[in-house]
């Protein structure tokens, strides 16, 4: 008996499962990469949360327009990377444009020469104080061109929010390096460590500002306090 003729365009149903079990992790993959956006990085971007952060991009979003460069950086496109850095280092005009982006490129990214750095983060500390905490750790970033004791010195007094964990970076470094702080950064440091105790018990924080990766709590201040005790008797 001679077996049936197959229909034209007729496909098996093991071919079919297939391509439904494709489609399946591809949607999946898809609606994955929009729900865990915020978690992605330069090296993890993908799917819809790719496409939504090259969007905002191109329509200004500046936090985007940094984080699309690095995207771009990432997968080898060097020339374009360029073009989006330069883009969004033209668009930065406030401290938390900045926070996260500049200092760890100093001197090691294309157009990121500690010189450059330097003066975006003076210019828009003009506009922006809370970008005096930026401009802190730049001068204590010790693989950028920027660094300097005397310079972060006299960044100190402008810093006008709590910054326990860069200025115990400021201590340690300056002792490493047998720099004197004098009684008035002392003093200075001092004056912060009272803002940090006082932030500690009312957080006020909303993310308008730059602020230390990690909030003040009795550990850190009490550290801090123990440097300054240092400081004060030797």
């Amino acid at each position: 008996m001679t077996p049936p003729k197959k229909r034209p365009g007729a496909y098996p149903l093991s071919f079919l499962l297939v391509v439904l079990a494709a489609v399946s992790v591809f949607c999946w993959w898809w609606i994955d990469s929009y729900q865990n956006c915020p978690d992605q990085d330069e090296h993890s971007l993908r799917g819809a949360c790719l496409i939504k952060i090259k969007k905002q991009a191109e329509d200004g979003q500046v936090g985007s327009q940094w984080t699309y460069a690095d995207y771009l950086y990432a997968i080898g496109q060097r020339e374009d990377a360029e073009k989006w850095h330069q883009i969004a280092m033209r668009n930065s005009t406030k401290g938390t444009d900045i926070w996260g982006t500049l200092i760890g490129r100093c001197d090691k990214t294309p157009n990121f020469d500690h010189k450059t750095v330097e003066e975006k983060i003076k210019g828009i500390a003009q506009v922006s104080p809370d970008a005096n905490l930026l401009l802190l750790s730049l001068y204590l970033t010790k693989n950028c061109g920027a660094f300097s004791l005397e310079k972060a010195s006299a960044i100190i007094p402008l810093v006008n929010q709590c910054a326990h964990l860069t200025l115990g970076d400021y201590i340690r470094i300056a002792e490493d390096k047998k720099y004197r702080i004098t009684e008035k950064i002392i003093s200075e440091i001092e004056t912060n460590l009272k803002l940090c105790q006082s932030a500690m018990q009312h957080d006020t924080s909303d993310g308008s500002q730059v602020q230390e990766i990690i909030p003040p709590g009795d550990a850190s201040l009490k550290k801090l306090s123990e440097m300054l005790f240092k400081l004060r008797n030797s």
